[in-house]
């Protein structure tokens, strides 16, 4: 949804479903990276009180990839710009649509 020839063809409810199963997806893998952090450090304060050097190379290697994929993830913490738009756009109209209706039925 972040080419806007692609999000003009959707219907505003497809765009609205896309970035709700976005948001969804982002918050389930934000609680997912956030569990193996606490592995992560368990495992490898556990690894320094038994010395085990190897361990903690690996454990240290595997932080590192923690943090590389936490660093990509972030950057699609937002939606992209042309949805955004659409979504608040699609808000205002929802916004004015509603006080037409109040207008209309008072």
């Amino acid at each position: 949804i972040n080419e806007e020839g692609k999000l003009s063809s959707m219907e505003p409810s497809q765009i609205r479903e896309a970035a709700v199963a976005v948001r969804a997806f982002q918050a389930e893998l934000l609680t997912e990276m956030q569990a193996a952090q606490k592995l992560l450090v368990s495992r490898q304060i556990d690894a320094k009180k038994r010395n085990s050097m190897g361990e903690q190379t690996e454990l240290a290697r595997l932080q590192e990839r923690l943090r590389s994929v936490q660093t990509q993830a972030n950057a699609f913490r937002i939606l992209p710009a042309p949805v955004e738009r659409h979504l608040a756009t699609q808000k205002h109209i929802d916004e004015a649509a509603g006080k037409v209706e109040a207008a209309e039925e008072a």
